[in-house]
């Protein structure tokens, strides 16, 4: 998928801690949420302990798939391998997660790339990333 700014609008970013945990419950409120318009959706798992890495590919994979379906772009927070893995459309990293060149260089224009910056001088070097 290509970027479009208009993905940007109704951009939803949450985990299955948003539902105390409960898979079936999120994956049901995602699906709300994108019959409501959601125009974007990062999959972002805060508390990695209480699932393990086969649980939360099988998630990601099953958001990637609901994607599909309603033509919203899923980004996986902070996992560019991951995201490659399940045929997300995109990544998203912040300043303390992996380095930004590195993630650059793993999607290698097959991800899209998201980058949290909190400050005027975050923004001003991101600017300065060559693309």
């Amino acid at each position: 998928m290509k970027f479009d700014p208009k993905m940007l609008q109704v951009y939803l970013v949450g985990g299955t801690q948003d539902t105390h945990h409960d898979s079936y419950e999120f994956l049901a409120k995602v699906e709300e949420a994108m019959n409501a318009g959601i125009t974007a959706f990062q999959y972002r798992e805060k508390d990695s302990s209480t699932m393990t890495d086969a649980a939360q590919l099988i998630m990601a994979r099953r958001l990637v798939e609901m994607g599909e379906r309603y033509s919203v772009p899923i980004f996986i927070d902070d996992d560019v391998q991951m995201a490659l893995r399940v045929g997300a459309d995109g990544v998203h990293v912040g300043q303390d997660d992996e380095q930004i060149h590195q993630v650059i260089k793993e999607a290698a224009n097959k991800l899209m790339i998201g980058y949290s910056c909190n400050t005027d001088a975050e923004i001003k070097e991101a600017n300065q990333i060559p693309e």
